[in-house]
């Protein structure tokens, strides 16, 4: 049945889904079960064939098992290339209102991961909820993982040795041009 809906996302319609377990990003083994312990979902919303590239300001997703619960959240960047540079603005904060199970930043305070090399990212995003847990789980606090894969050029800055060869050059330069003056 084509028209049947489908609110969990997963691979089964209502009508015949005898359970509820949200799924996001195609995930359905990590599907969020509102009726089990605090879950939190880290998620970039990709769509497929996307790429990102360095100097691209990703806007980061918080997904959750409860809906407007106020939540704190906290994105840190845990794994990256040698050379990466990766920054999140506004990395963390708080939220207490959803759009079904994905959670709405203020609009000044939104996630944004970005990098200036080029790789592999892994973002983990931790969620704590800031009040008891109306399903009387003791879990209040729970992680998941993003992996981000950016391409493109290299955008990091001058090298330190060709910056450190012309500021000698430059720093010489003076000294002769004082001592020139002197005589």
């Amino acid at each position: 049945n084509p028209d049947q809906a489908n609110e969990d996302r997963d691979s089964i319609g209502d009508a015949c889904d005898t359970t509820v377990c949200f799924v996001v990003d195609g995930n359905e083994a990590g599907c969020l079960d509102p009726v089990a312990p605090f879950q939190v979902f880290a998620s970039t919303q990709r769509r497929q064939n996307e790429t990102y590239v360095t100097g691209d300001e990703v806007l980061l997703h918080v997904f959750a098992n409860r809906e407007n619960k106020a939540m704190r959240y906290r994105w840190t960047v845990i794994a990256q290339p040698t050379d990466g540079d990766a920054t999140i603005t506004a990395p963390q904060g708080a939220v207490n209102y959803s759009n079904g199970i994905q959670y709405v930043y203020e609009s000044d305070r939104q996630a944004l991961f970005s990098a200036n090399t080029p790789g592999e990212y892994v973002v983990e995003l931790r969620g704590e909820l800031a009040f008891a847990d109306e399903l009387q789980y003791p879990v209040t606090a729970a992680t998941s993982r993003v992996t981000i894969q950016v391409g493109g050029i290299s955008l990091s800055h001058c090298s330190q040795t060709g910056g450190s060869t012309w500021f000698a050059l430059g720093a010489l330069g003076l000294v002769l041009v004082g001592r020139r003056r002197r005589r």
